[in-house]
């Protein structure tokens, strides 16, 4: 089962609308008077990131774990697979969910890292058990993990980063403008009995309060607080290669049904990508949670798009992977999931039409070098919020209206490079 880490575990994908919202710590929050009469709000974002993965025929791992200077916390996030050492037929995949440590367990700047750490019992580890001819998994929770990794710069590569960004969201305009760098390092250390040397990492740096955000309300009775400024505040970061095309998303809603879907149009390779992942009480057992996810291409007629209005009409083909989950209780608490590729196809038909409350435009320049080659990337894209209804079933139907959707433009984005 050649599945990455982030979609081992299905659970994953229900957390990603999760991460679309992030509220600023308080002492990164400075509200003043705007011009206008109305209220503004001033955010920075400071922070160290330091990454490592794992690509080593059959292991992998990937691990995350960042500094934030204004809230003075750590967090990390990590999942590693290996064969189990006692059965050739399956891999053993551990996953750390993205939690608080220590401070003193990480140490960084912007040429090294340091992660010493053993995970206190607050933060979950799973440990999932995965047929890798069948595709099936089950998971529970499990002891916790020790790490003692080490970053060096190792002056391959670096990448600086410049973007600024309008969002527009009501009568709340929040412009961002923000800057950061990361380089290429060697990791060497252990993970749970685990070892390696010059793997492969990055340091990553959002310098001193550069990330800054600048939220402008206007001084209108409907707006008297700051509620509406809890929509989603996202750290983007620039596409690395060429890129041109369309995208919807959308929350999936409905009665005890939580989840998302993505339709991206690489307009460009002339191709067609459907994610989804949703769960919902199962029908026959009210107490357990059935969740399904997918990811790959469909036919380019399955979806069309405008900078206004989305349709994807489309009945998965036979060469669509799907994976459904049982879950039972809450995973980690103790519960336990168990998972096995879908018998069924699913089909969609839902409908995007913008709705004129929100919208994004973003324009950013990124300069990396890569050995002697320097490349130049100027990007831009538009965002606008829409409404969506539609059906969408396995063998259960469900449907939805007025559901939380997005629009992308992601236009024509020019690169310069140089290579002496």
């Amino acid at each position: 089962m050649n599945t990455t880490i982030s979609t081992i575990l299905s659970k994953s994908m229900v957390s990603i609308a999760v991460v679309l919202t992030l509220s600023a710590s308080p002492s990164s929050v400075e509200p003043v008077q705007a011009s206008n009469g109305g209220k503004a709000t001033n955010v920075r974002v400071n922070g160290q990131t330091a990454v490592f993965y794992l690509d080593d025929g059959d292991r992998y791992a990937l691990l995350t774990v960042t500094r934030d200077e204004i809230a003075n916390t750590t967090l990390l996030s990590y999942g590693y697979r290996f064969p189990d050492p006692n059965d050739s037929n399956l891999s053993i995949l551990i996953l750390g969910d993205e939690g608080e440590i220590p401070n003193n367990a990480f140490t960084v700047n912007s040429t090294s890292a340091h992660l010493a750490l053993t995970t206190p019992d607050s933060y979950p580890v799973t440990r999932c058990v995965i047929d890798n001819y069948s595709g099936e998994y089950t998971c529970a929770p499990t002891a916790p993990s020790t790490f003692d990794l080490t970053w060096t710069e190792d002056g391959y590569r670096s990448f600086h980063e410049t973007g600024t960004r309008v969002e527009t969201l009501g009568q709340v305009t929040t412009r961002v403008r923000g800057r950061f760098d990361e380089v290429t390092a060697h990791v060497s250390g252990m993970w749970d009995g685990h070892s390696g040397t010059n793997m492969s990492g990055f340091l990553i740096d959002s310098e001193n309060a550069t990330l800054f955000r600048e939220i402008m309300m206007e001084a209108t009775p409907q707006f008297i607080t700051l509620l509406a400024l809890q929509a989603r505040v996202e750290a983007t970061r620039m596409q690395r290669a060429r890129v041109n095309g369309r995208e919807a998303f959308s929350l999936l809603e409905g009665a005890g049904l939580n989840g998302l879907v993505r339709v991206m149009r690489d307009e460009i390779t002339n191709t067609t990508i459907l994610r989804f992942g949703y769960a919902f009480p199962d029908p026959n057992a009210p107490a357990t949670l059935l969740f399904f996810e997918g990811l790959g291409e469909i036919p380019n007629s399955a979806f069309t798009v405008t900078s206004a209005s989305a349709r994807l009409t489309v009945t998965t083909p036979d060469a669509y992977p799907i994976t459904r989950c049982v879950i039972i209780g809450v995973i980690g608490d103790p519960g336990a999931i168990t998972c096995a590729p879908a018998t069924t196809p699913l089909t969609f038909d839902l409908t995007w039409i913008k709705d004129g409350y929100g919208s994004v435009h973003e324009t950013g320049t990124s300069v990396e070098i890569v050995g002697p080659v320097t490349t130049r990337y100027h990007r831009q894209y538009n965002q606008v919020t829409a409404n969506v209804l539609g059906t969408w079933n396995e063998s259960n139907g469900h449907a939805g209206t007025n559901m939380t959707g997005y629009l992308f433009n992601f236009q024509d984005a020019t690169i310069d490079e140089t290579n002496p």
